[in-house]
């Protein structure tokens, strides 16, 4: 092989590694709820913090799909615009004392893009709450603001019970909550190329 010929073959594996990355994600902004019901009335509490660890392999501005996802929310951080008393009250349901956080890792993801240039994500993995895990689904839909940021949202119906979760209740049990909760997110991911 000639030498013009090798060259041209290095380069061609230096930039097709450069187009195709594994890119290291990290929390730029976080927009996320736990909402639900209740025999007195609808509720939400905001969730305060949340760690993302995780790797987005791409081509380009392709999404070819995402390794080594770990999400974890420190329970204490979800708090409500209600104040104290329902804060103590979804701590209490959480039992952060023994479990103080809520985790999240992903098993696998299909990525789909959609004709407009986003992205329909279907992530499965293992969500642990209360100390009990149970493997869920969660779809979502991404899209890149620009080349170094990425912003997925999703949904997630969760049922208390399948934790094995009490709703939580107050005045004596004069009113309790819905066993269903939503968690509703909008994550801005820096990616770190």
């Amino acid at each position: 092989m000639t030498r013009a010929r090798i060259l041209t073959c290095l380069i061609f594996l230096m930039v097709a590694s450069i187009a195709k990355g594994q890119n290291k994600l990290s929390v730029v902004d976080l927009k996320a709820t736990i909402s639900g019901t209740s025999t007195m009335h609808d509720w939400t509490s905001h969730v305060n913090e949340l760690i993302f660890e995780g790797e987005l392999i791409t081509d380009g501005k392709q999404i070819q799909k995402f390794e080594n996802v770990h999400v974890v929310i420190p329970a204490l951080s979800i708090k409500s615009d209600k104040g104290n008393l329902m804060d103590r009250n979804t701590w209490n349901a959480l039992k952060t004392d023994e479990y103080p956080e809520i985790k999240f890792d992903l098993d696998r993801a299909q990525v789909k893009e959609n004709s407009d240039g986003s992205f329909h994500i279907m992530a499965r993995g293992d969500l642990t709450l209360v100390g009990q895990t149970k493997n869920t689904e969660i779809e979502m839909s991404a899209t890149f603001t620009d080349e170094s940021e990425l912003t997925i949202h999703g949904a997630k119906d969760i049922l208390m019970s399948d934790f094995q979760m009490k709703a939580p209740s107050f005045l004596f049990g004069a009113y309790s909550t819905g066993d269903q909760v939503t968690f509703d997110f909008e994550l801005k991911l820096a990616i770190d190329r």
